[in-house]
């Protein structure tokens, strides 16, 4: 998710403690930052703690941005240290059985969809493995992936997002490919 002129106008009235102007931001950016973050700790419920926990901090650290064109990366900077924080706390083994992210472009189900069930269970599996992978992924490298590949920012953003170059996220991303392709390997191209 691209920031807009809108998310600049937003900010701002955020940034001048108008309650309806975050919440707006928080409406924009809770699916984003949700599904970053379940990508980053694999489970639901604590994913919805993380999420509140990042909104809470932005909101205490308005008045610390200065350039509303970096909200997003702000934001998702945010989003990074609390997951990585979160996920350090809280090491159980429990955690690798991650659950699907929120879609924010599938459909919902409905009689006439009765022909696309087999491709709705089709991409609701892919969602598990691809989030069983990232497992494996180291979480430097998994972040730089979600970001980069599947939030689809610039590797000049992700590198400001993680406090890197973008040569660091280039080969962040390649090693987290990498292991993400080795683990699907065997459903990809079965034997």
């Amino acid at each position: 998710m691209k920031p807009t002129a809108l998310d600049a106008l937003l900010f701002e009235r955020a940034r001048a403690q108008e309650p309806a102007a975050f919440q707006q931001l928080f409406e924009l950016y809770k699916t984003p930052v949700y599904n970053f973050v379940v990508r980053m700790i694999g489970r639901r419920e604590d994913a919805e703690d993380v999420v509140q926990e990042v909104f809470v901090k932005l909101y205490h650290k308005l008045g610390t941005l200065r350039e509303p064109k970096y909200f997003t990366t702000w934001l998702f900077s945010i989003a990074k240290n609390e997951a990585i924080n979160y996920a350090r706390k809280h090491r159980r083994k429990e955690m690798l059985a991650l659950e699907p992210v929120e879609s924010e472009t599938r459909a919902p189900f409905t009689d006439n969809a009765a022909s696309n069930v087999e491709q709705i269970l089709i991409e609701e599996e892919m969602d598990d493995l691809l989030q069983n992978a990232l497992a494996a992924v180291p979480e430097v490298n998994r972040a730089a992936f979600i970001l980069g590949v599947l939030e689809e920012y610039s590797y000049k953003e992700v590198a400001d997002m993680l406090g890197c170059t973008e040569n660091n996220v280039k080969s962040r991303v390649f090693r987290a490919r990498a292991v993400i392709s080795a683990r699907l390997k065997s459903y990809l191209n079965p034997a």
